[in-house]
């Protein structure tokens, strides 16, 4: 009887996202991934969009709201159709360290343009197949 409850517990880690993280853009030292595994579509308030999580390296350690970081991963929001891109969540850290993570409920999202020559025109490109 112990056999069954142990082989399930040994196929977890299968069951488990799996990640491809493959570069999108590098801007002045800066790197930003893309986990191609995780794009999907979804409707958010009933828009068709895209989801995808992104890492950003950067070059020079960055400071928000007296926190400093030197990377970010986020889950994004990709409006195809729009050219518009919005953050729901984001998880800043400090050589690895986690420093402040913030979630955006979906009414709330705030979308921005995405403009070209930009690493979120970029990210588009992969997500959206621009």
């Amino acid at each position: 009887m112990r056999i069954l409850p142990l082989a399930l517990l040994a196929a977890l880690p299968l069951l488990a996202h799996a990640e491809t993280w493959s570069p999108a853009a590098s801007r002045d030292g800066d790197t930003w991934t893309v986990d191609t595994d995780s794009i999907k579509s979804l409707t958010v308030a009933g828009k068709t969009v895209k989801q995808v999580s992104v890492r950003a390296k950067y070059k020079e350690i960055t400071e928000d709201l007296g926190r400093q970081y030197n990377e970010v991963q986020t889950t994004d929001i990709y409006d195809c159709a729009g050219n518009t891109s919005a953050t729901r969540e984001e998880k800043q850290s400090l050589s690895g360290k986690p420093v402040h993570s913030r979630t955006t409920p979906d009414d709330q999202l705030e979308y921005i343009d995405i403009f070209p020559n930009t690493a979120s025109a970029d990210i588009a490109k992969v997500v959206c197949g621009k």
